[in-house]
């Protein structure tokens, strides 16, 4: 028997052309035909391949841009043994490492607006919470990205229940 594994597809699309200029004015969005955005079709046929492909059981699909959802459709089985399908709305998918891509890319974004600096001490930037330092120096944001903040060795990270009844922060 060949392994389940629930998964999770997110799709963005950035509709519109945007630049920005040196006077920092609002970008000009321009709209794609509505052939384009309503393809739905073509999605159900690539997300059909990849369920059969990585026999995934089921997953959802966003796609968006910045005035509203364009498609937002749960594909598949949300728990196979009971027959549950993914529901667009009330299934949940633990969205797992793609996070650390939306996590790294908003972080560069404030460096580039000058607010967030790569090698300052994360606490500098904390209110509700301050962590350790690790191996004898301040944790950065570039200790982070690069997982060298020792998490991993020192708070069993990857040996949390999803029942634990810590917080967050601890």
């Amino acid at each position: 028997m060949k392994p389940y594994f629930s998964g999770l597809l997110t799709v963005l699309l950035c509709l519109g052309a945007s630049s920005s200029s040196a006077q920092d004015t609002e970008p000009e969005v321009t709209s794609p035909p509505a052939a384009t955005i309503n393809s739905e079709a073509y999605v159900d046929g690539i997300v059909e391949a990849m369920m059969n492909e990585h026999q995934l059981p089921g997953l959802m699909v966003a796609i968006t841009d910045r005035d509203q959802d364009r498609l937002l459709k749960g594909y598949g089985q949300a728990d196979v043994e009971g027959e549950q399908p993914v529901d667009q709305v009330d299934t949940l998918f633990r969205i797992g490492s793609i996070s650390k891509t939306f996590t790294w890319t908003a972080v560069m974004m404030l460096v580039d607006r000058g607010q967030l600096e790569l090698d300052r001490d994360v606490n500098d930037y904390l209110e509700a919470l301050q962590i350790d330092a690790a191996f004898d120096a301040p944790i950065t944001m570039n200790d982070l990205m690069a997982h060298r903040a020792g998490f991993e060795d020192t708070l069993r990270v990857f040996q949390s229940k999803d029942d634990d009844p810590r917080s967050l922060g601890e």
